[in-house]
C-alpha cells in the first residue's frame, strides 16, 4: 500500500519543523519498533497503519488488531517518523477519518484525534482536515 500524499507531506513539513527546532538531525540508523494503539475513545479495529521516516525505506504497512494495537519494526530509518491511520471501524461502523501521529524516539507512538490535533498544530494547519466542513 503507497502512503496517502496528506502523510508525506506531513511527514515531510513535521520533519523540516523537528530539524529546525533542534538546529540539524540525526541521519544515524535506527532498530527497534514502534507500537501504540489507534484510538478515539474506542478501539479503531482493522485501521490500516503507515509509516514514514525522515531517511530509509517505506515500512511495511500493517493493520491494527481488535483492540486498534498494531506494531512496525524499523530497519535502517532515521527519525522522526509520521504514523497515520486510515480505514478500519469504529464501533463497527466504517472509520472515514485518517489520523496521525508522530514518532520521535522508538517505542510507543498512540494515535488518537489529539496526536492528530497536535500534527496540524506543528505542521501550522489550522485544523485537521476531517474538522473541516
Amino acid at each position: 500500500m503507497r502512503l496517502t500524499a496528506q502523510l508525506k507531506i506531513t511527514a515531510l513539513l513535521l520533519i523540516s519543523i523537528l530539524l529546525t527546532a533542534c538546529g540539524g538531525g540525526s541521519s544515524a540508523s535506527t532498530t527497534g519498533t514502534l507500537s501504540g494503539v489507534a484510538a478515539v475513545g474506542t478501539p479503531i479495529v482493522g485501521g490500516n497503519i503507515s509509516v514514514i521516516c525522515v531517511s530509509g525505506s517505506e515500512l511495511t504497512p500493517t493493520t491494527t488488531d481488535s483492540n486498534g494495537f498494531y506494531s512496525v519494526t524499523l530497519y535502517g530509518q532515521a527519525l522522526p517518523c509520521a504514523v497515520q491511520v486510515a480505514g478500519g471501524t469504529i464501533n463497527g461502523a466504517a472509520n472515514t477519518t485518517p489520523y496521525q501521529s508522530i514518532a520521535t524516539t522508538v517505542g510507543t507512538v498512540n494515535i488518537t484525534p489529539l496526536t492528530d490535533l497536535l500534527v496540524a498544530n506543528l505542521t501550522g494547519s489550522a485544523t485537521p482536515q476531517h474538522m473541516v466542513h
